[in-house]
């Protein structure tokens, strides 16, 4: 009986450090939503990487249960890895199935210390999410002079009569 009670005690505790963890996670204003939303999925889905296991995720699965496109996901993980949270290795793998050339991509993931602290987790201001931003904002320019100096203004456009609202 005082093992089962013992076994619900740390069940509950595990519990309750998970939740106290995905809420740091949710808070943290230094991920974009589609990343929090990836971190706590990948968790879920594999919670021995919190314990420092490398593991072996199914890209698509992880994205698909978190709501985001496979590009997303990658570029995640790759985020994720330079910022240093993760360690991140991806192997292609080449098959041939009559007669035809299948690609395939294995991803290794394991979490590394610096990661365990949800609230420092920075993955907006790695380098290469920066360069990204750089290089959407140099793509997008005025039409009629060419300025890059643009204001993102949002519209509302009725469906029915195509009317814009102010």
């Amino acid at each position: 009986m005082m093992k089962e009670e013992q076994e619900l005690a740390d069940w509950k505790q595990a519990r309750i450090k998970r939740e106290m963890r995905e809420r740091r996670i949710q808070t943290n204003m230094k991920m974009s939503l589609a990343d929090r939303a990836l971190l706590i999925t990948l968790e879920k889905l594999y919670p021995e990487i919190r314990t420092g296991k490398t593991i072996q995720p199914q890209v698509w699965y992880v994205a698909n249960e978190a709501g985001v496109s496979k590009s997303a996901t990658s570029r995640f993980l790759s985020s994720m890895y330079s910022g240093g949270y993760f360690a991140y290795n991806t192997f292609l793998k080449t098959k041939l199935n009559d007669g035809v050339l299948e690609y395939s991509r294995e991803v290794f993931i394991k979490e590394l210390e610096s990661c365990k602290h949800a609230e420092n987790i920075n993955t907006i201001g790695t380098p290469r999410r920066k360069r990204d931003k750089r290089k959407a904002m140099e793509r997008i320019k005025c039409r009629v002079c060419g300025s890059d100096n643009m204001l993102y203004k949002l519209t509302l456009v009725c469906r029915e009569c195509n009317t814009e609202q102010e």
